[in-house]
């Protein structure tokens, strides 16, 4: 089981990985550019096995003041799909450490799960 989500981690992160070149091969450099690959980091961090708390904390403060430079001098900020954009960003912010906790919670759990498993095999082993 944890090889298939090792592998589907992986497909996944380099999903994020080819969003995020396309989002840096943006030309019109207002700021867009850069509020999207933020965003695309903070989900590639997501994906990771080792996932560091730290570094998902500076990626998300990234994110939200690259965002709010972008946003406040953004001469097209009424164009419907930038505010898309910059709303998806900020649904990324607001669900990423919801995700990430409860991530965490459940492998945390299996791995307390598989640690009486093994304890209980390793007893029924040796008491045959």
């Amino acid at each position: 089981i944890s090889s298939h989500l090792s592998d589907m981690a992986d497909l996944t992160t380099e999903f994020i990985d080819n969003w995020r070149k396309q989002a840096s091969d943006i030309t019109d450099d207002d700021g867009m550019r850069t509020v999207l690959s933020r965003s695309f980091d903070v989900l590639k961090n997501l994906c990771k096995e080792d996932w560091d708390a730290s570094s998902l904390e500076y990626q998300l403060e990234s994110m939200v003041v690259e965002r709010g430079i972008a946003m406040k001098y953004d001469n097209k900020r009424n164009a419907h799909l930038r505010d898309f954009f910059y709303g998806l960003s900020e649904s990324i912010q607001k669900t990423a450490p919801n995700c990430s906790l409860a991530d965490r919670k459940e492998a945390q759990l299996l791995k307390s799960l598989k640690k009486e498993y093994t304890k209980a095999r390793m007893k029924l082993k040796t008491s045959r």
